[in-house]
């Protein structure tokens, strides 16, 4: 007897994935509405997006929505709620938060899909203490941990790595990759944020929250994107990530404010 032909109409999401993801989705706007944070929802399609070096969005022809005004015209789908958010901070919202699907082209692996769901908030007046506390009640909240661990980037670089990263030189950092066995040369790269990213993803980050979530805070200040500069060490910026299980879920900021 032949086997019946597999069911391709089905999703690739379990019903329990499904009915876990709704209760988790439930749990992160109760979160928010009690601490009186405002839910928006932005356009997902726009003629503006954000601009990231690293990210390349879903570029849509205007041609495609059939409307003579926007013939000439390039859309994109949205990589981040981000740039539309931050409209709506300027004029005057308060805190807010969203959760929505964006794009990234490109983008496909085991912890990455072109299409995926993101949450982006805003807190109008934290610092960067109580972005970093907001964001481990978060976690406490829905996930049902009991604590959420700090550790600046220094000491998680040192830690596993017996190296301070605010200080290393590149050739320090090239002899540490190669004795790694990381698959590159010691000429791999000049710069040391090449260097450093390649250590701090390839080495310290598999380490991170294996036992608990912990949220690593003080980034080198070459790699502030958004964030200030740390003003009781200038080395550092005020931006920090959430690791749970070895691989990052959130990416936060002190963000700037000046124009």
């Amino acid at each position: 007897m032949s086997q019946a032909p597999p069911q391709h109409w089905q999703p690739t999401a379990s019903v329990q994935h499904v009915k876990r993801r709704g209760e988790l989705l439930w749990a992160i706007r109760e979160f928010f509405h009690r601490r009186g944070v405002l839910e928006v929802q932005t356009p997902v399609l726009s003629r503006d997006t954000v601009i990231d070096r690293h990210i390349d969005p879903v570029c849509l022809p205007g041609a495609a929505l059939a409307l003579a005004d926007f013939g000439e015209a390039t859309f994109y789908m949205q990589t981040s709620p981000e740039f539309c958010m931050k409209r709506l901070l300027a004029a005057g919202a308060g805190s807010i938060y969203e959760i929505t699907s964006v794009f990234r082209s490109g983008e496909r692996g085991q912890y990455h899909n072109p299409e995926f769901t993101m949450l982006e908030w805003y807190l109008v007046g934290a610092d960067l203490k109580q972005g970093v506390g907001f964001l481990a009640e978060l976690i406490e909240a829905t996930l049902g941990v009991e604590r959420v661990e700090q550790v600046s980037y220094q000491a998680a670089f040192q830690h596993v790595l017996d190296c301070d990263p605010l200080c290393a030189t590149p050739q320090q950092l090239s002899e540490l990759a190669v004795a790694a066995q990381l698959g590159v040369s010691a000429d791999w790269a000049d710069e040391r944020d090449a260097w450093l990213d390649l250590l701090f993803s390839e080495v310290v980050q598999p380490k991170l929250g294996r036992e608990t979530p912990v949220i690593v805070t003080h980034y080198p200040a070459s790699q502030a994107a958004l964030a200030r500069l740390c003003p009781h060490d200038p080395r550092t910026a005020e931006r920090y990530e959430l690791f749970i299980d070895g691989v990052e879920l959130a990416n936060g900021y002190h963000e700037l404010l000046d124009a």
